[in-house]
């Protein structure tokens, strides 16, 4: 799986290089929302927790001190949440794949890997869920 900390670029001749870059994280964005294909999961909220990892350059905001030179982890998490719940997917695929390409709209944030967990969707399991990386 890639590592977000770390992005890999291939060359034609298949040479890999490692290049470092910064990672902003929310963990455990915890809300509820209508998702599922079974018709309870369509009447009642379910559960969801969501990690995102997101690769940007926070020297610009290291350097200045100023929210507005990096993304704002309050606002992701308010439109992530807000996103997600008025969407009521279907699926949690979908879901993640959606999420991705919208943080992906910012054009501070290169990558992302975003996982996400819906705690008790199948009888005595913890949590299923889905984890996904998309870069641009």
């Amino acid at each position: 799986m890639a590592d977000i900390r770390t992005l890999v670029r291939s060359s034609a001749r298949a040479e890999v290089t490692l290049v470092n870059t910064d990672c902003i994280f929310i963990e455990r964005l915890e809300f509820e929302c209508i998702v599922g294909v079974l018709a309870r999961e369509r009447v009642h909220p379910q559960p969801l927790i969501i990690d995102i990892e997101l690769a940007t350059d926070i020297t610009k905001a290291a350097r200045s001190g100023a929210l507005e030179d990096t993304p704002d982890y309050a606002a992701i998490a308010r439109d992530v949440r807000e996103f997600i719940v008025q969407s009521e997917f279907l699926l949690l695929e979908t879901l993640a794949e959606s999420t991705a390409e919208r943080l992906l709209r910012d054009p501070r944030i290169t990558s992302v890997l975003l996982t996400v967990r819906k705690p008790r969707a199948i009888p005595e399991v913890a949590a299923a869920g889905v984890r996904i990386y998309r870069s641009r």
